[in-house]
């Protein structure tokens, strides 16, 4: 993952970082934020026959309504106004109708946010049989719920990886306070050739990019400019990175350790990006455990 601090923020690569320079960054575009436009409007249209036709919109206890009324025999004249609801008969049975939509929107508005938070319950939910990792690192261990209904291959490689004995004895080697953590290069490990952050499994996996935000404690993978470039890098969320959203595959979260990620976050760094840190955060093992 590189070159992602204030300045720069779109930093999660793998294959990137070489001391020669050979680091591709990549910039995330911060903007395209999105508002909700506008208030839905509740009215009720009323229509009588078509002699002297009226339509009305009622709101507010007012009636507001577009009439046609004769005039001298000839063609109905336009007048558009405002009355009060309480003036005209016909108004009284749509003020007991205009409640009982009310009512039946409410009702329907309250069935919908049950449903959605519902949806969103079962969506921060684990698969049945997805097994937690542990990740122990000599600051301490940190526990991993995963998500494999928004990023199923995303999970599986890490577990497989995990399997395989692949992350153990390698390192944290890039953390920005307030950002991020990134581990799970092999290059980190002691006695490696290569550079920390330039390393992977020997192949690359899709994007699973989804609708998971990056929030603190989020795990999500770390790549390069090119979107399937994710390999065995990964990095834990120490703050929002929103920007990241839709950008990084996010697929999973700490259940467990926040204060060893706290404690990660705040060893003291140099180099050019500030990111390398002064003490090695080894990742010991990973152990793989049955979810509760």
């Amino acid at each position: 993952m590189g070159g992602a601090d204030d300045k720069d923020p779109g930093a999660c690569g793998e294959g990137m970082g070489g001391p020669t320079g050979t680091r591709d960054d990549l910039f995330v575009d911060r903007g395209g934020d999105g508002r909700l436009l506008g208030d839905a409007q509740l009215g009720e249209q009323v229509r009588q026959r078509l002699g002297g036709g009226l339509l009305g919109l009622i709101i507010d206890g007012h009636a507001h309504v577009k009439s046609t009324l004769p005039r001298g025999g000839q063609g109905g004249k336009r007048r558009f106004g405002v009355a009060r609801a309480g003036r005209r008969a016909w108004l009284k049975p749509m003020k007991t109708l205009r409640l009982c939509l009310l009512s039946a929107v409410a009702i329907v508005a309250a069935l919908t946010l049950s449903s959605c938070n519902n949806k969103e319950q079962m969506k921060d939910s684990p698969a049945a049989g997805t097994p937690r990792a542990i990740i122990h690192t000599n600051y301490g261990d940190m526990t991993v719920e995963f998500w494999p209904d928004v990023a199923p291959r995303t999970v599986e490689n890490f577990l497989k990886l995990s399997r395989e004995k692949f992350y153990d004895g390698s390192a944290f080697h890039r953390v920005i306070q307030g950002f991020m953590i990134q581990g799970g290069c092999p290059n980190s490990k002691v006695g490696a050739r290569g550079a920390p952050g330039t390393g992977g499994p020997g192949y690359q996996i899709k994007a699973e990019f989804n609708n998971r935000p990056h929030v603190k404690g989020v795990l999500s993978m770390a790549r390069s400019a090119d979107p399937d470039s994710a390999g065995s890098q990964f990095f834990v969320c120490h703050g929002d990175a929103s920007f990241l959203n839709n950008k990084y595959t996010a697929f999973g979260k700490l259940v467990a350790g926040e204060e060893v990620l706290n404690k990660i976050a705040a060893i003291r760094c140099v180099g050019m990006e500030g990111s390398t840190p002064t003490e090695r955060v080894e990742i010991i093992s990973v152990e793989l455990v049955e979810a509760k």
